[in-house]
This record gives structure tokens, sequence and C-alpha cells, in this order.
């Protein structure tokens, strides 16, 4: 189960589910740290390494490319 609010971008998944993709996202990056208000941080250069997440909502599949998911911080972690 999961749910989507379409008056903002935000998908909710459980989180046995979450912590599967950021185990695969952070296995296909180069490298990451864990930074204490954004959570994991990897590599700007590494989108491209990264798949896109796919869910089926209903009879619909939805996927997320690593553009839309990954969310770009700054230079400095600080």
């Amino acid at each position: 189960p999961a749910f989507t609010d379409s008056g903002s971008t935000c998908t909710y998944i459980p989180k046995v589910y979450y912590n599967t993709i950021l185990t695969e996202i952070l296995t296909k990056a180069t490298s990451y740290t864990y930074h204490q208000t954004w959570g994991y941080l990897v590599p700007c250069s590494d989108s491209s390494k990264l798949d896109p997440i796919q869910f089926l909502y209903n009879d619909v599949w939805l996927e997320i490319q690593p553009a839309d998911y990954l969310l770009d911080v700054g230079t400095t972690t600080g």
C-alpha cells in the first residue's frame, strides 16, 4: 500500500520498501555520505548510474526518473 498527494510532490511508501529502494540507490552510487538534515547524499554525477523507480499503482505502472527523486542540495553540506 502507498499513497500520493496530487496537490504536492509527495509519495509515501512503507518503510520496508523505502529501505529496499534506498539500498539499491546507495549500492549503485560511487560514494555517499549521511547528513543530519538532508539524509543520504550522493554525488550529482551519479544520477546517470541510477535506475528509475517503478511503482504499480492500481493497474498503472508509474516511473520516477533519478532527476525526479534526487534533490540538488548545493555544494556544501555544513
